[in-house]
């Protein structure tokens, strides 16, 4: 399988070309999570893989407790469903807490300074109350506890990862925390089994075709939980087979197959998006450019021009003045985009952004 026909299906199963999820809220189920680092491009990351595509319907989903965000996974910041957000946790959030006891040291955070700090923060929240991340802060800095060396930031997290909190709704334009409790009914817990399949088949059925190795590096997971979940679900999926690797996607094998020649359209894809996000290897995305080329000193991943499957370009969004546009920046020596497919995504881009 070469990478054409490989970034081909993937723009296809991650519903960034059509057909696309029917609302922002079934994109997010569909892709089972999704990066939020950059809150605004994130919010464009579900409303371009839907036919909903308004901030407001992301904010409005989010008001209502149907999108969450949170800290899981390998770990970062990503939007997750209600459905998904206890099993996820579960499965992920005490590797994570395990993997930062070197630097909780470093800041004096023992584990009775964060339970006092997680009991002020329920109490504070309890009751169908939201605070903003400084309101919070506040009030555990009142109760003597230091906020030197970002501590607050691995406090809030701390709690995030014992289910205590999560996202709330918007108030005033600022994110809040709400308890998660209260946000969620508690579900019907998985077993360890039950979530590595789960998360397994959702994963290459929403970003195949894929390896091991990718599943491993987008979830976090040791290799070999990795393997077990893939292990576990590989009568429900597909495999192709590329010169180093099994690619295994979602679907039988002639609806895998179907329209590996057509690379897809032009499209703004948000910074930090799945497409790149999803994949250990790249290399089929990338195939004009190397990764340095998208990703800024501090790993900063920047807003990316997709054309026929290939990364062509940046893009940014400039919002000064009268003039505010969408400015993009095509890479020496990849193919340019044709001029009425790129326009058509540059308006769709400016109309969610709204310059």
């Amino acid at each position: 399988m070469d990478i054409r026909a490989v970034s081909a299906r993937r723009v296809r199963s991650q519903r960034i070309s059509p057909p696309h999820f029917r609302s922002v809220t079934k994109a997010l189920g569909g892709m089972c999570a999704v990066q939020a680092q950059d809150y605004a491009m994130a919010r464009w990351a579900l409303a371009l893989r839907s036919g909903d595509e308004t901030p407001a319907a992301v904010d409005a989903a989010i008001d209502r407790g149907d999108i969450l965000r949170t800290h899981l996974l390998r770990p970062t910041w990503h939007f997750v469903s209600p459905d998904d957000i206890y099993w996820l946790l579960d499965l992920s959030g005490q590797r994570i807490v395990a993997s930062r006891k070197s630097r909780l040291r470093e800041l004096g955070l023992d584990r009775a300074t964060l339970r006092k700090a997680t009991r002020i923060i329920e109490n504070a929240l309890t009751g169908g109350i939201s605070l903003t991340r400084e309101e919070i802060l506040e009030l555990i800095r009142r109760a003597g506890i230091s906020m030197a060396g970002n501590r607050g930031s691995h406090m809030l997290g701390w709690a995030e990862l014992h289910q205590v909190i999560c996202s709330g709704p918007i108030r005033d334009g600022k994110r809040t925390y709400a308890m998660l409790a209260e946000r969620v009914p508690k579900a019907r817990r998985l077993s360890r089994k039950e979530s590595l399949a789960k998360l397994a088949l959702r994963y290459f059925r929403s970003r195949g075709p894929a390896t091991l190795r990718d599943f491993s590096w987008w979830s976090g997971l040791p290799m070999r939980d990795a393997w077990e979940g893939l292990e576990s679900v590989k009568g429900s999926l597909h495999c192709d087979r590329s010169d180093t690797a099994a690619l295994w996607s979602g679907g039988p094998a002639r609806d895998s197959r179907a329209g590996d020649s057509q690379t897809g359209g032009v499209y703004l894809l948000p910074a930090f998006d799945e497409y790149l996000l999803g994949y250990e290897d790249r290399s089929a995305q990338l195939r004009f450019t190397d990764q340095p080329s998208l990703v800024s000193s501090n790993g900063v991943f920047w807003p990316m021009v997709v054309a026929e499957g290939a990364v062509v370009g940046t893009w940014r969004k400039d919002s000064a003045g009268k003039n505010a546009s969408v400015e993009v920046r095509p890479f020496r020596g990849a193919p340019r985009p044709g001029r009425k497919a790129l326009e058509a995504a540059m308006a769709r881009a400016e109309g969610f952004f709204g310059v």
